[in-house]
């Protein structure tokens, strides 16, 4: 349904300087311009070390390193923790990258020993079996998406071209569910994703996603960009929004160069 006032979003970036690392920031820039391209007025504000966080529509964290993350860590817990996991329950729109990820989680434990408290939000817990380059997830990613999840995006998107999700990992971090019941964003076709073990990529509560998907992930998967903007729409506005569909032939022609070259 049509609204004649202005719709508008508002995004917060969680530790844009600290976690900013293989071009997350990225993922902002694609939110911001396919808001635009519909006329959704997107308005960016940051978070990082010692600031408070207003309320928002979607938020957005990438990875960092290792070092980096004991600072995000600590003051997440200590500035941060309440209002997220509120909003988390309130269903509001998350994507979280690689640290991102495992900080959401109920801990992270490094190849050192040294265990990090996480915000307890996701079901999920992350041990890092060593720090060799042999123990690292590294390189390209293909996930199949998750029947349920890819059915749920075609509300948002009119054709989705290709079934799947490209990027690439590099984390040291093995991230395993709690419990049984748990959703993610598929399987693995190329490439590790949550662990070396068990071939399935990210995770999925409420509204909040989690991958560990790199490369920025959003600008090759513009499926994926549009359900995080369409959640947050009608989060905010019901049915009473314009859904303009775009025209993705360049983001698409990316997406399956890269597929094709995995897969071949």
């Amino acid at each position: 349904m049509k609204n004649k006032e202005k719709i508008s979003l508002t995004l917060t970036h969680l530790y844009p300087e600290e976690m900013n690392i293989y071009g997350d920031r990225g993922n902002i820039m694609t939110l911001h311009r396919r808001s635009e391209w519909r006329g959704i007025e997107l308005n960016v504000l940051r978070s990082g070390l010692g600031q408070k966080i207003k309320e928002s529509d979607l938020y957005f964290m990438g990875g960092g390193q290792d070092n980096d993350m004991y600072a995000v860590f600590d003051d997440m817990l200590k500035n941060k923790k309440e209002i997220l996991k509120r909003e988390v329950k309130d269903g509001k729109v998350f994507l979280l990258i690689c640290g991102a990820f495992q900080l959401f989680g109920k801990y992270f434990l490094d190849s050192q020993g040294r265990e990090m408290e996480g915000l307890d939000i996701l079901p999920v817990e992350t041990q890092a079996p060593g720090d060799q380059l042999k123990d690292r997830c590294l390189g390209n990613l293909l996930t199949r998406l998750d029947p349920d999840l890819l059915n749920q995006m075609g509300a948002a998107y009119e054709e989705i071209v290709s079934p799947t999700l490209v990027g690439f990992e590099n984390h040291s971090g093995q991230t395993y569910a709690i419990g049984e019941k748990y959703e993610t964003l598929g399987k693995v076709e190329y490439g590790k994703g949550n662990n070396s073990k068990q071939k399935l990529e990210g995770f999925r509560f409420f509204n909040v996603i989690g991958s560990y998907s790199h490369g920025p992930i959003l600008p090759k998967n513009p499926h994926l960009a549009d359900f995080l903007i369409y959640q947050a729409l009608q989060n905010k506005y019901g049915d009473h929004f314009e859904w303009v569909q775009l025209d993705d032939d360049i983001e698409w022609q990316a997406h399956m160069v890269m597929k094709q070259r995995l897969l071949s």
